[in-house]
């Protein structure tokens, strides 16, 4: 991530633009990122589909989440919020592997651009 990227989001933390910052969630979800996700080039996404999520009223405390392929931030996150979270062997590509009826929410990130590239089995 560029720096006057950062530097946007930081200040919008800052001075609290971001209406999203009212969900506590949200906010610890940022700390995560900033320590354990600092200048990845996607941060700015990760923030702003989190955010909708929350905005969504999705609420995945006691739940199991997996999403498509390898856990994103946001999946690895969701133990905070009493979430029971993995990733997924297969995408939406091809079959994902999971018992039927055994996850509650699935998630889906940045993954639709790839189904062209599905081979053959």
């Amino acid at each position: 991530m560029d720096d006057a990227k950062r530097a946007y989001i930081v200040r919008s933390r800052l001075r609290e633009i971001d209406p999203r910052i009212k969900f506590p969630e949200y906010q610890y979800f940022v700390k995560y990122l900033d320590d354990f996700c600092p200048g990845d080039d996607h941060y700015f996404r990760y923030c702003n589909t989190f955010a909708l999520m929350l905005e969504s009223g999705l609420n995945v405390s006691g739940k199991v989440v997996m999403e498509t392929g390898h856990p994103s931030p946001i999946t690895r996150f969701m133990p905070a919020l009493g979430a029971s979270a993995t990733g997924s062997k297969g995408d939406l590509r091809y079959t994902i592997e999971a018992p039927s009826a055994s996850v509650d929410v699935l998630l889906s990130f940045e993954v639709m651009e790839h189904i062209k590239d599905q081979t053959e089995r």
